[in-house]
């Protein structure tokens, strides 16, 4: 798993008082807090069948969020019906990824971007930019994984 960068350090490798010191600066900071359900675990193969964008920070709380269904144009397996509750029933009349990625783009550009377990989401962004074409990168300064995050504060619950 690739891991998270903070300001040009790895997450896992920061000394506590740059931590502390990181966490500080990135509670002054907007996020934009993404997730996305997909068809399976590997972003070449796999699509995304659905994605929430949040935008907010610890300041004014929610700003905005949207929530989209992604017809993927490829069968979502049964055992990814059974884990998020997505059927195909569901995506076979939701928008297509060229109708909401490019609504996404401009919302997942702006604040920190932040999700827990972030190498995999964004590996699915990457991916859905570029089926469309579409350029897609953030500095490693402006993502941020909750769960490395978590593994750093709870390492006992690996």
């Amino acid at each position: 798993m690739e891991n998270t960068m903070l300001n040009g350090f790895s997450q896992q490798s920061l000394r506590s008082q740059d931590l502390l010191a990181y966490y500080r600066y990135i509670c002054e900071q907007p996020f934009t807090i993404v997730d996305v359900e997909t068809t399976g675990c590997t972003a070449d193969y796999c699509r995304v069948i659905e994605v929430s964008v949040l935008s907010a920070s610890l300041a004014d709380g929610i700003r905005s969020q949207v929530t989209y269904l992604i017809n993927p144009l490829v069968p979502v397996p049964g055992l990814i019906t059974n884990l998020t509750g997505i059927s195909q029933s569901m995506v076979d009349d939701a928008p297509l990824p060229r109708e909401v990625w490019p609504q996404c783009h401009p919302l997942l550009q702006t604040g920190v971007l932040t999700a827990h377990n972030l190498p995999f989401d964004y590996a699915f962004l990457q991916s859905e930019f570029t089926h469309l074409d579409i350029a897609f990168s953030r500095p490693p300064s402006d993502r941020f994984c909750t769960l490395a995050l978590a593994r750093l504060m709870l390492p006992e619950l690996r």
